[in-house]
């Protein structure tokens, strides 16, 4: 929505002054381009792997169609054209990556945001390169910035660890793939499932609930509400090297 209102607003000032703003800001930019390369590469991937599985039977075509939906739906509505009790195991890891990445800032959609998905891709490749600064778009992004996609991604992946981890012991005759695909399916609130959300004990029901509630309110903005109010280090302490890895 903030892409669209920012277009929109574009389009009322131009009409209104007759002067036309020529640059998009850098949010859109990121917005536009991530999630265009992850309709491609999921309209790729679910087309080539379930080509003869889950679509066969189906013309190029609508297998193309189908392929495009899936590859939208799975980080937005949560709707499906094809069954997805049958699907590959490869596509069920890869819709759990599309959902756990979700929608843009800004919509109704969850998981932790295109946004959030580039700025941890662009600052793993600033750390590869050696760079100081993590640059997108010729802007260079604030590191304050970083440090939150990196906190959300880490509280996002708490909270589906516990969710399946507590799926685990409440179902325990079901496969772990399942029981992942559900917590992310939850925590991003999708609506998606391999048909065992029926079949879920009283128990595992009030965990994808929990899933579902701290997702859609989000990890970080829930952590900070029971936190105090932040305060300045009054004591600065000296510096000191660890190695990591």
């Amino acid at each position: 929505f903030t892409v669209l209102s920012e277009f929109f607003t574009r389009r009322i000032f131009h009409y209104q002054t007759g002067f036309s703003i020529s640059k998009i800001t850098v949010n859109s930019k990121i917005v536009l381009a991530t999630t265009g390369w992850l309709l491609l590469i999921g309209t790729l991937f679910f087309l080539f792997v379930e080509d003869q599985n889950s679509l066969k039977g189906f013309s190029f075509f609508e297998r193309v169609s189908l392929s495009f939906f899936q590859s939208v739906t799975t980080r937005t509505a949560g709707y499906n054209t094809v069954d997805f009790t049958n699907l590959l195991l490869p596509t069920y890891w890869v819709l759990i990556i599309f959902m756990f990445i979700g929608a843009s800032p800004g919509s109704t959609g969850g998981g932790i945001k295109t946004t959030t998905f580039l700025l941890l891709i662009k600052s793993g490749f600033s750390i590869l390169k050696k760079q100081k600064n993590v640059n997108i778009f010729k802007k260079s992004i604030p590191f304050s910035h970083i440090d939150y996609a990196y906190t959300l991604v880490f509280l996002a992946a708490v909270c589906v660890f516990f969710s399946t981890l507590g799926l685990s012991f409440t179902e325990s005759g079901m496969k772990f793939e399942a029981l992942l695909f559900e917590s992310v399916s939850a925590f991003a609130t999708v609506g998606l499932s391999m048909g065992i959300t029926p079949a879920l004990t009283t128990a595992g029901k009030i965990i994808i609930i929990t899933a579902m509630f701290i997702g859609r309110i989000g990890p970080l903005t829930l952590t900070l509400s029971f936190m105090s109010n932040p305060h300045k280090d009054k004591v600065y302490f000296s510096k000191s090297d660890v190695l990591v890895g």
